[in-house]
């Protein structure tokens, strides 16, 4: 009153942006891998007295002592141990200073297992918090192919899990699942990895509908097309009706940011791509169609070829050594231009398990010889055009 609203616009822009942001702007993710997370478990129970070997129990026996386990950890170990649960109770204290939006995702890297998010579970219940006030979202990744063709049974015993149903239940049953299309390529090839992707949205829609859980599927797409799965548009565009679409999220790829978001042109036509894509998808027959039980047998055969072809490259005994010597991938962890170290195992030399997807495909495309974009695929072409002729791709 006393400016005649000269102020008022930015006053409103202020309570528009902490409406739509609150007072912590972004949520948090926390991420680890599933191997660390057996560790930590491992030690600690070790260290607090517990006369087990978890280790070597087998599946239905983990299963059963993750469900009856009740206890807290009194003591806790050093580096990646400590670092662990001083990270789980960190949450705690972040969502009481900025609420539970601001940080509220536990992801576990190489998920392959129920175990794997049980023993997570276990780590937050054994540390500062309480069974019934645990309010973190725990989130499987699966990125191998291998575990993209299990994690539907991986899910369902996670639903039918007691402990876990009643988190779930806790947690308005909302279940986020995150697939990841780079490390998903670098194991199995471009294709596979897609198809595979497709296939678990698929199997995992089916199981959530079965037991009434709202799943979400937050994407790691990344950026180009040879780890990232393609234009995020036309993949979300033909996305099967098969397939749950009622929320989506998507990593962009901190190479990709700027590029695709860092002016306001280029970041509205992005945005705009990403809408229409949903749009098209829900509105057109012709995007959201199931495949045909014939066009499905053959993407199957290109699936199982090109993964073959691809597989026996890279298990070659000189695949590792050729990549080591003629690529650039020795001078990835030395660049300071990375969102993240070049492998997950920093001790010890060059595994192709332990390598990230990033410093994988990035070697080979600086080195011009797209390995994980296309090795494999025209091969299984060639296959299925010899046997079932080209007027089967034609009409695929």
């Amino acid at each position: 009153a006393d400016f005649d609203g000269i102020y008022l616009n930015e006053i409103n822009r202020i309570i528009n942006s902490v409406k739509i942001f609150k007072f912590h702007f972004a949520s948090i993710d926390i991420r680890q891998d599933s191997r660390v997370l057996h560790k930590v478990f491992e030690e600690l129970l070790s260290i607090n007295g517990e006369p087990i070997d978890f280790q070597n129990l087998d599946h239905s026996e983990k299963e059963q002592f993750l469900i009856q386990f009740d206890k807290k950890f009194a003591k806790t170990a050093d580096g990646i141990k400590l670092d662990t649960i001083e990270t789980i109770n960190t949450i705690k204290e972040i969502q009481e200073l900025n609420g539970e939006e601001s940080i509220h995702r536990f992801i576990i890297s190489n998920c392959n297992s129920d175990i794997d998010v049980l023993v997570l579970y276990r780590l937050f219940t054994a540390s500062l918090w309480g069974e019934k006030e645990l309010t973190v979202d725990i989130v499987p990744l699966f990125e191998t192919i291998e575990a993209l063709s299990n994690c539907k049974a991986v899910i369902e015993k996670l639903f039918t899990n007691p402990v876990y149903s009643a988190h779930l239940k806790r947690r308005k049953n909302k279940q986020y699942v995150m697939l990841g299309f780079s490390d998903g390529t670098k194991d199995g090839g471009y294709f596979t990895a897609n198809w595979s992707i497709y296939k678990a949205k698929e199997m995992l829609s089916e199981v959530s509908a079965k037991f009434g859980i709202d799943i979400v599927f937050f994407d790691g797409r990344g950026g180009p097309a040879a780890r990232g799965g393609g234009k995020t548009h036309e993949f979300y565009a033909s996305n099967s009706y098969l397939i749950s679409t009622n929320e989506i999220q998507t990593t962009i790829q901190g190479q990709t940011v700027s590029s695709n978001f860092g002016t306001k042109i280029s970041a509205t036509y992005n945005i705009e791509q990403l809408l229409s894509a949903r749009i098209k998808n829900e509105l057109n027959p012709d995007y959201h169609a199931d495949f045909k039980p014939d066009h499905r047998k053959t993407m199957n055969e290109i699936s199982a070829l090109s993964n073959s072809h691809y597989l026996k490259l890279k298990k070659s005994k000189h695949f590792l050594g050729y990549f080591s010597k003629y690529t650039p991938i020795n001078y990835f962890g030395n660049t300071n231009i990375g969102s993240r170290p070049d492998k997950r195992n920093q001790s010890e030399g060059l595994k192709l398990d332990d390598l990230r997807a990033i410093p994988f495909v990035g070697s080979w495309s600086m080195n011009k010889q797209n390995i994980p974009g296309y090795f494999g695929f025209g091969e299984s072409l060639r296959n299925i055009v010899e046997k079932e002729g080209i007027s089967c791709l034609k009409d695929l």
